[in-house]
């Protein structure tokens, strides 16, 4: 074949970036040059069990997995509608996540059960390159005791430096119960905790050496608690939901913060402001990103408040110092008046568009298109309005969307929005009384990798929901 025209160092680089039981299914077998290439020198091998049927699963358990479990750097699970169990058969087949000596990574998705959990994680305590952790949990039902265990277990862990727990779990907040501490992480990523003063001072204090989080909301400071200061932290991305004085009372904490990405949420503020806050508690900061939901006057011209907004971030400070631009976008038909401020380019993954809305920026070249190409997830709502009585702006694109909602039918300047769908894999549908399926199966046909689909009726369920097809939905 014309792939064995390449050379020995060219075909271990194209291996290192498939999945390993599709490259021993591709390639195991068919001569001795490659066999070798796989078995005795490629010596990086990533393990990713997700949506694998399970008799691929098991003849790849038997035939392969022993022979290169030394070599396994990165493996991921999951626990989800499409490998139910898997982690459990693993290691029923009397499989240790140990026995991969040289793992660096662990990802284990939609797991709900802590009792396997912290088994394998008590197994990972013999393992001695082991650096990144992801696990997302979904548990509703065991009892605290058991979570606790698990933080304790996690934070045992002498080399783990990269910890990203997604956890929908009602006792979340008895990360404060922890009594492990960890010398060893340093990035920790848990996006749907909230904290208060209390837990989160007993979480730095456990936690030394932290120097990147990734959390939610912040509860309010009262000041309460002996005055703990954050002096680790060099980045942080987080969500502002409280009012001013208490996320000034908060940010006074961390004097050595150099990467800021807020979410800020009910509360006004300009370029002024902004620029006031960081320069009184930020002193080292390198980097700020931010999105902001503000509210405009109905009483005074829209498009003249945006042009205020935005002139508020043209100072020195901005645009010399941090070389930082923002965009405002607003819908003139919105009744709430509402606009969406934010740093370009978009340093976010889920996108709000709805159809009509107009942009502006403080930058003065045309940054429009290019500002959200970032955005992975978009939500788009569509207004029945007829948009030529409307002095549009360029239309905005998304052209890397991975997952869509939108609410069927629509009109055909959604495609001026979104002009392909190759890389979606997921996507949201509301039908409503005007069913949409002409439109729906448009989009299927468009979107060649689509994984999962979701559609709820807005009225009656028609039969017409069986006619749709796709070659790629599972």
């Amino acid at each position: 074949m014309s792939l064995e025209l390449l050379a020995n160092e060219l075909l271990l680089d194209i291996f290192e970036f498939l999945n390993v039981h599709n490259l021993f299914r591709a390639f195991h077998g068919l001569n001795t040059r490659i066999d070798q290439l796989l078995l005795i020198q490629l010596q990086k091998y990533y393990l990713d069990f997700r949506s694998i049927a399970k008799h691929d699963f098991e003849f790849f358990f038997q035939q392969h997995l022993t022979s290169i479990n030394d070599r396994i750097i990165s493996l991921h699970m999951s626990d989800d509608i499409e490998t139910p169990n898997l982690p459990e058969l693993l290691l029923s087949h009397g499989y240790r996540i140990s026995q991969f000596i040289h793992l660096k990574s662990l990802s284990i998705d939609s797991i709900s059960s802590f009792d396997l959990l912290n088994q394998i994680i008590l197994q990972c305590h013999e393992l001695s390159y082991l650096t990144h952790l992801n696990i997302m949990i979904q548990n509703n039902h065991d009892p605290e005791e058991n979570f606790r265990d698990f933080i304790n277990s996690i934070w045992s862990l002498t080399k783990l430096t990269h910890c990203n727990l997604d956890i929908q779990y009602p006792y979340a907040t008895w990360l404060l119960e922890m009594s492990a501490f960890s010398k060893s992480i340093k990035y920790l990523s848990t996006r749907n905790i909230s904290y208060n003063e209390y837990n989160l001072s007993h979480l730095i204090k456990h936690t030394p050496q932290l120097r990147g989080l990734d959390m939610s909301s912040i509860g309010i400071f009262y000041n309460q608690y002996p005055r703990v200061t954050y002096s680790s932290l060099i980045s942080l991305n987080m969500v502002v939901e409280c009012a001013l004085e208490f996320m000034k009372n908060f940010f006074q904490r961390m004097p050595n913060l150099c990467y800021l990405t807020l979410e800020i949420n009910n509360m006004n503020l300009d370029g002024q402001a902004l620029e006031n806050i960081l320069i009184k508690y930020f002193h080292n900061i390198k980097t700020f990103r931010f999105k902001m939901t503000v509210e405009f006057s109905p009483l005074e011209d829209l498009e003249e408040q945006v042009d205020q907004c935005l002139d508020s971030f043209r100072s020195h400070y901005w645009i010399a110092k941090h070389k930082l631009y923002v965009q405002c976008d607003w819908c003139p038909m919105d009744v709430n008046k509402t606009g969406l401020v934010y740093s370009i380019p978009y340093a976010f993954d889920t996108f709000n568009f709805v159809d009509g809305s107009q942009s502006k920026s403080s930058s003065p070249c045309n940054l429009n298109n290019k500002s959200r190409n970032s955005s992975k997830i978009v939500h788009y709502t569509h207004n029945k309005i007829d948009f030529s009585k409307f002095s549009i702006l360029d239309p905005v694109e998304f052209v890397n969307i991975r997952h869509l909602k939108i609410r069927l039918p629509f009109n055909d300047i959604f495609w001026s929005h979104i002009p392909r769908l190759d890389q979606l894999i997921s996507l949201d549908v509301k039908l409503s009384q005007n069913f949409g399926y002409s439109q729906l199966q448009t989009f299927l046909d468009r979107a060649p990798n689509l994984y999962l689909l979701r559609f709820c009726h807005l009225n009656n369920f028609s039969m017409k929901s069986f006619g749709i097809n796709s070659r790629s939905i599972r």
